[in-house]
C-alpha cells in the first residue's frame, strides 16, 4: 500500500490498473500529493511486485481466478 500524508482534509483513493502497483502508478499518486492531496493506494494484487507492461496475459489470467489458485500459485512460484 502506498500511503502519502500531507495532512490535508482531502483524500484522494487511487485504484491500480490491472499490473498493480507500479511506477506509473506511484507517480500518479505522487502527482496528487504535489497539489496537496492526501493519496492512498492499496496493493490489490496480493503481489510484492507488480506485472510489467510485457506480462499483460498473465495479469488478466490470474486475475480471473479464486483466490485459493492464487495462493497456490504463488506457493509454487516461490519454490521455483
Amino acid at each position: 500500500m502506498l500511503i502519502i500524508q500531507n495532512q490535508t482534509d482531502i483524500l484522494i483513493i487511487v485504484v491500480h490498473e490491472i499490473y498493480g502497483l507500479n511506477q506509473h502508478m506511484i507517480e500518479v499518486c505522487e502527482c496528487f500529493s504535489q497539489q496537496e492531496f492526501d493519496v492512498i493506494s492499496p496493493n490489490l494484487l496480493g503481489r510484492e511486485t507488480p506485472f510489467h507492461y510485457s506480462e499483460e496475459n498473465l495479469a488478466y489470467v490470474l486475475r480471473r481466478l479464486p483466490l485459493k489458485s492464487k495462493n497456490s500459485l504463488r506457493k509454487v512460484n516461490a519454490t521455483t
